[in-house]
């Protein structure tokens, strides 16, 4: 499971990115066969 931010983290270089980017990001993973679920 991917979650993006939604809310303050410890780390200030931290960045939300949207759903539609996290899919991008993960699209490795799902092209092999993972089930990843995105949140957010």
């Amino acid at each position: 499971m991917a979650y993006t931010i939604d809310r303050p983290t410890p780390a200030q270089n931290l960045a939300k990115v949207t759903p539609d980017e996290m899919r991008t990001l993960l699209r490795p993973l799902i092209d092999e066969g993972f089930a990843v679920q995105i949140k957010g």
